[in-house]
């Protein structure tokens, strides 16, 4: 009997051999349906990789003329730079000339007032 509980009846055979066969056509379906979303995303991805390279050499271009532009305003303008140096070292010695001036007006009214009140006092003195 144990021999006898192992053979299937041909509708059970039949039977999986239509689940084998739905389950099969299932896979087959699966596997393409992977294989069309894998392509689509493939494409994509190409796309994409594409545009973003466009945009990189985009802004190696800009980044280039960037400097090509800041190196020709440099040039440009070094001789107002060097005027504004030169400005400033000229205000630098002239606010040092006038505080040097200063200075001396300073003494020199000190001298001033000085020297009247002498000529004050011996003026005064004398009979």
């Amino acid at each position: 009997m144990g021999e006898m509980a192992r053979r299937f009846s041909d509708q059970e055979l039949t039977d999986m051999h239509d689940e084998l066969t739905s389950l099969s056509q299932r896979f087959e379906d699966h596997k393409e349906e992977v294989h069309n979303d894998l392509g689509e995303l493939s494409g994509r991805f190409d796309r994409h990789e594409t545009e973003e390279a466009k945009k990189f050499d985009a802004m190696i271009n800009a980044v280039n003329q960037n400097t090509t532009s800041i190196d020709k305003l440099t040039d440009e303008t070094r001789s107002i730079v060097e005027l504004h140096r030169d400005l400033q070292g000229t205000a630098r010695v002239g606010k040092s000339v006038q505080n040097a001036l200063l200075w001396l007006v300073k003494w020199g009214a000190v001298g001033t007032a000085l020297a009247a009140f002498i000529k004050w006092g011996l003026e005064f003195l004398q009979p």
